[in-house]
C-alpha cells in the first residue's frame, strides 16, 4: 500500500506491478505442478516481459537487471531449450520476492531514490541475476555486464569519420555502436532519447541496422536504425547510462595513439568530402570533363596516402568522363571507410528478436479493455451518499403516515407513497450498482496461498497439495481484504498441526501427499468458505489435557465435555498444543485471533474434526458490510434492530408451549429443542416480555454459528436497509450493540450484536 504522497506515474506503476507480481507468482506455481503447460508459460513470460518494460520507465537498474535475467531464462524454457526444474522455480520466486520488496520500498518512500538507494540493491540484484543466468546455461555471466572492450582490430570496425573525429579531439575516447532491438518500443525503450543523451559525445551518426524495406512495407513500430558515437566519458559513466541496454552496445576504447596513424584523418575526410561534392555535380558546363579529370587525379593521390592502390581508378575516371560518375563515387566512399574487419562484430550486432515473437507480435495492437481505475476513497464517498439517500428514502413512509393521520390528507399521503416507490427503485438500483463496483473475487486472496503452502510445507518436510475451488465467488472488497490474515492463520495452523509427514501418512495407509482444499461459494446473501484437510484431525483427549494444563478450564469441566465441545477449545485465547515456540506456532495467538477477526466481519466460524481423517472449518460471512438489512424489534417501548441474516424465522409463542429443563426455559421447534431468552433480560430492562390477550408472545428464532436460540421480544416492525455507523464515546464500550443508524423519522436505531447478547 502507498502511504505517502507519490508521483501519479509511479503510483500507476506500483499498482500495475502488484497485479503483475501476483499473476507471476500464480503462474510459477502452476508451472511447478505442470511444467509443460504452454498457456501458463506464455502468460508467465508475458507478465515478466511487461514488468521489465514497465520498470524501464524509472531509474531502477537493479530491478530491471533481475527481471531481464528472469525473462531470458523463461524464454529458453519457453523455446524448449531448458526444462523447468525446482531450482528454476525457487530462484524465480526469490527474484520476484526481491522485485516485490523493491516495490514496497518505493511505495513507502513515494519516489525513486537516489544512487545511494540503488546501491543497497545492487549486490542482491547481481547475485540473483547471476544465479538465473547460471541456471539458463550462461555460466552466470550477465549480459548487462560488459567486459573490457577489445581494440579496433579485434572485432569492431571504427569508421573513418569516427577516427578523424578522434584525431581532432586528441584525448582518450570510447567508440560505441548501439543497436536497439527491433521491438524495443514495446519494452519501454526510447533508443533515440538514450543515444542523444549519451554523456560527453564528440561525434555521432545514425546507421541502418539492415537494408530498409520499401516504403509500403515499412513497419513504423519496429526500430531499424542504430547509432555510432564517440564519447569522452569514462567507461563507468557509459555503462551507467546504458545500464538498461548494455547487451545491445559494442564498445571500444580509442587512445590518442590508436587514433593517430600518421595520417591527418580530419584533412583526409574533408578532402574526400570535397571531391565527392565535385564529382556528384550533374551540370553540363563545358569544363565538366576537365573538372572530373582533376577530381580523378586528386582521388588517386588520396588513395596513395591511404595505402590503397585503387587499381580500378582509371576505369572509374573514364566512366566519369563519359557521364557516369558512380564508379568514382564508390572509390571515394571506399577510401572514407576502412575495409571491414573479418572479426565478428560484438554482441550489439546480434540479430534482432524475430518479428513473430508471440508476446511482441500483439503489442502494437493492444486490446481496449473497458476498465477504469478508481480511487477507493471515491467509491467509499459514493457509499456514504447512498447511505444518506437510504435514510431520506426511509423518511417518506413516515411523512405519508403523518400526512394521513395528523393532517387528514389522504391524497397527499397517496402521492408521497407513489413517489416513495419511484425513489425506492432508483435507490436500490444505485445501491446495487455501487455494491457491484466494490465486489471482488476471492481469487484476489486465494492467489497468494499456493506459494504459502509450498514454502511452509517444504520447510516442515511435508508434501501437501492445495486445491482451490470457487475462486470467482465475489464479495465486498472490505470483506475480501480482511479475509487474508485469518486464512493465513488457518493454513499455517493446518500445515503445522494438521498434516502428518509423508512417512507417517504412508504408515497410516494414506497417500504420502496430503490434500488441503479451500472452497468458496455463495448462499443467499452470505459467502461460505470451507477449508478441509485430510490430515490427522484434532484429538479431543489432547485438547482437554492442554486446556487443563493452561488453566483454561478445570478438570471436571473438561471431563464433562463431549468431543465436539472439546475441540472448540482451540478457539480459546492463549490455547496452543505446540511443545515449542517457532516462527510458525506455539505462541497461542492463532485460532482465537481467527474467530475474533471473522466475528468483527459479522461472520461465524464452525469447526468439526475426525481423528485420523481430517478437519473441516467453515467461515460464514456477509457479502457486504456496507449495507445491512435489519428487522426492527420492539422491547419495553423501545426500538432495536436485528441483522436479518441471523434471523431464521419470526412466529408467535404460546406460554403453554414452554418447557423447563433444569433451570432452562425451552421450546420444541421443528423437532429441535431451543433455549429461550428474553430480550428485555439480556438488555437489563426490568420488565417482563409482553403477553397478548391470547396468551402468546412474539418469538424470533436466531442462528449463531451452529447454535439456534429463541428470542422473546415485545413485537416486530418493518425491515430496513441501513448503513451502520460505529458507536463512539461511552456507547463504544458496550458490546451488546454493533452500531447505530437513523430511522426515517430521524430517531436513532441501535443495532444489536446477537453474538455478544446470546
Amino acid at each position: 500500500m502507498i502511504h505517502s504522497p507519490i508521483n501519479p506515474l509511479l503510483a500507476q506503476f506500483l499498482a500495475e506491478a502488484e497485479e503483475l507480481l501476483e499473476g507471476i507468482g500464480a503462474q510459477i506455481m502452476v508451472l511447478e505442478t505442470r511444467p509443460g503447460e504452454p498457456a501458463a508459460m506464455n502468460e508467465l513470460f508475458r507478465l515478466v516481459h511487461t514488468m521489465k518494460g514497465n520498470s524501464g520507465l524509472f531509474d531502477l537498474p537493479a530491478m530491471t537487471r533481475v527481471l531481464h535475467a528472469a525473462e531470458d531464462l523463461l524464454d529458453k524454457v519457453r523455446q524448449g531449450k531448458l526444462a523447468l526444474t525446482r531450482d528454476h522455480v525457487d530462484t524465480l520466486l526469490a527474484a520476484m520476492d526481491f522485485v516485490s520488496g523493491m516495490c514496497a520500498q518505493l511505495a513507502t518512500r513515494g519516489e525513486v531514490g537516489a544512487q545511494a538507494a540503488h546501491e543497497v540493491h545492487d549486490g542482491a540484484a547481481a547475485a540473483l541475476a547471476q544465479g538465473l543466468r547460471a541456471l539458463s546455461g550462461e555460466g552466470g555471466q550477465e549480459d548487462v555486464a560488459v567486459p573490457a572492450a577489445p581494440p579496433p582490430e579485434q572485432g569492431i570496425d571504427v569508421p573513418a569519420e569516427a577516427m578523424a573525429a578522434a584525431a581532432r579531439h586528441g584525448g582518450a575516447l570510447h567508440f560505441l555502436r548501439y543497436q536497439p532491438e527491433e521491438d524495443c518500443f514495446f519494452r519501454g525503450d526510447d533508443p533515440f532519447h538514450t543515444a542523444r543523451h549519451t554523456p560527453q559525445v564528440v561525434w555521432q551518426r545514425i546507421i541502418g541496422a539492415r537494408a530498409l524495406p520499401a516504403l509500403g512495407e515499412l513497419d513504423p513500430y519496429r526500430c531499424l536504425l542504430g547509432f555510432e558515437m564517440l564519447s569522452a566519458a569514462p567507461l563507468a559513466g557509459i555503462e551507467a547510462h546504458f545500464r538498461y541496454a548494455m547487451d545491445r552496445v559494442a564498445l571500444c576504447p580509442l587512445t590518442p595513439a590508436a587514433a593517430d596513424d600518421g595520417l591527418d584523418r580530419a584533412v583526409l575526410a574533408e578532402a574526400l568530402a570535397a571531391q565527392r561534392r565535385i564529382v556528384a555535380l550533374t551540370d553540363d558546363a563545358p569544363w565538366r570533363a576537365a573538372r572530373l579529370s582533376a577530381a580523378g587525379a586528386v582521388v588517386a593521390n588520396l588513395a596513395a596516402l591511404c595505402g590503397d592502390p585503387a587499381p580500378d581508378l582509371p576505369e572509374a575516371c573514364a566512366a566519369a568522363l563519359a557521364g557516369n560518375s558512380d564508379a568514382l563515387l564508390a572509390i571515394i566512399d571506399r577510401l572514407a571507410s576502412p575495409a571491414p574487419s573479418a572479426a565478428p562484430v560484438a554482441a550489439a550486432a546480434a540479430a534482432p528478436a524475430p518479428a513473430d515473437d508471440p508476446v511482441d507480435a500483439v503489442s502494437p495492437h493492444p486490446s481496449h479493455a473497458r476498465s477504469l481505475r478508481v480511487d477507493q476513497g471515491k467509491i467509499d464517498r459514493l457509499m456514504g451518499l447512498i447511505g444518506e439517500m437510504v435514510v431520506a428514502r426511509n423518511a417518506l413512509p413516515f411523512l405519508a403516515q403523518r400526512a394521513e393521520k395528523v393532517y387528514g390528507n389522504r391524497d397527499m399521503a397517496r402521492e408521497i407513497k407513489s413517489q416513495h416507490a419511484v425513489i425506492n427503485r432508483v435507490t436500490e438500483e444505485m445501491q446495487d450498482a455501487i455494491m457491484r463496483i466494490r465486489m471482488m473475487p476471492v481469487s484476489v486472496v486465494f492467489q497468494r496461498f499456493p506459494r504459502l503452502v509450498r514454502d511452509v510445507s517444504r520447510k516442515l518436510g511435508k508434501d501437501v497439495e492445495l486445491v482451490l475451488e470457487g475462486e470467482d465467488t465475489e464479495a465486498d472488497k472490505a470483506i475480501i481484504e480482511a479475509l487474508a490474515d485469518p486464512l493465513i492463520h488457518i493454513l499455517r495452523n493446518s500445515l503445522d498441526h494438521g498434516f502428518e509427514t509423508p512417512a507417517e501418512r504412508r504408515a497410516n495407509g494414506k497417500p504420502a501427499t496430503g490434500r488441503l482444499t479451500i472452497r468458496a461459494h455463495q448462499e443467499g446473501d452470505r459467502i461460505l468458505l470451507d477449508i478441509t484437510d485430510d490430515g490427522r484431525g484434532i484429538d479431543p483427549v489432547r485438547i482437554r489435557t492442554k486446556a487443563v494444563e493452561k488453566g483454561l478450564v478445570d478438570a471436571a469441566t473438561a471431563e464433562a465435555m463431549d468431543d465436539a465441545a472439546a475441540i472448540q477449545l482451540i478457539f480459546a485465547a492463549g490455547f496452543s498444543t505446540a511443545e515449542a515456540i517457532s516462527d510458525l506456532s506455539g505462541r497461542g495467538v492463532g485460532m482465537d485471533a481467527v474467530r475474533s477477526a471473522i466475528e468483527a466481519l459479522h461472520g461465524d466460524v464452525a469447526l468439526s474434526s475426525t481423528t485420523g481423517s481430517g478437519t473441516h472449518l467453515r467461515l460464514t460471512l456477509p457479502l457486504s458490510m456496507a449495507v445491512t438489512r435489519v428487522l426492527v424489534l420492539e422491547a419495553a417501548g423501545q426500538l432495536f434492530a436485528m441483522p436479518v441474516d441471523m434471523v431464521i424465522e419470526t412466529t408467535r409463542l404460546s406460554t403453554s408451549e414452554i418447557r423447563g429443563i433444569k433451570t432452562e426455559r425451552t421450546i420444541l421447534r421443528r423437532d429441535r429443542i431451543l433455549p429461550i431468552r428474553e430480550l428485555n433480560d439480556l438488555l437489563g430492562i426490568p420488565r417482563p416480555a409482553r403477553i397478548d390477550d391470547d396468551g402468546e408472545q412474539s418469538l424470533l428464532v436466531a442462528r449463531l454459528g451452529e447454535n439456534v436460540v429463541a428470542l422473546v421480544v415485545d413485537g416486530f416492525r418493518e425491515t430496513l436497509d441501513v448503513i451502520q455507523k460505529p458507536l463512539t464515546g461511552v456507547l463504544a464500550g458496550i458490546p451488546a450493540y454493533s452500531g447505530a443508524t437513523l430511522m426515517g423519522d430521524g430517531a436513532v436505531l441501535l443495532v444489536l450484536n446477537p453474538r455478544m447478547l446470546l
